[in-house]
């Protein structure tokens, strides 16, 4: 998923961030016209068959998608300045890019809206997924 993810977000020239989200408030580039991926550490879990072969290996975790948002703005024009369009357009490209990979299977997303996320005040969504590699 680490190098899926950061493959997506290098050529959407996103900001790509692999950490825990104790590490993630240490950033300090905010530009408001980036897009940030914050990939949480992933957690991996090997599937064996009967003879103790490996046959999948699940991915699951987090990871957020934010743009830089105005303190001050209300929480409706944060939604449809930057949380709606992540949902629409981003998260979009993010699951047909793992859906095009013939290893991959998304299992799972869930989402939420964040918003005044970390220092940099950051608005847009919490995704927690669950991806199998066959």
């Amino acid at each position: 998923m680490y190098n899926k993810l950061k493959d997506i977000a290098e050529v959407n020239n996103w900001i790509f961030k692999y950490a825990r989200r104790d590490y993630q408030n240490l950033l300090n580039e905010v530009d408001n016209d980036n897009t940030f991926l914050f990939l949480d550490p992933v957690q991996t879990a090997n599937e064996f068959d009967e003879y103790n072969n490996p046959v999948a290996v699940n991915y699951s975790g987090s990871f957020l998608l934010l743009k830089a948002s105005d303190f001050d703005q209300d929480y409706e024009g944060r939604y449809v300045e930057h949380i709606k369009p992540l949902i629409d357009s981003t998260l979009k490209q993010i699951t047909e890019s793992i859906a095009c990979d013939e290893n991959l299977n998304i299992q799972s997303w869930n989402t939420t809206e964040v918003i005044n996320l970390f220092d940099m005040n950051l608005d847009g969504i919490a995704v927690k997924y669950t991806v199998i590699d066959v």
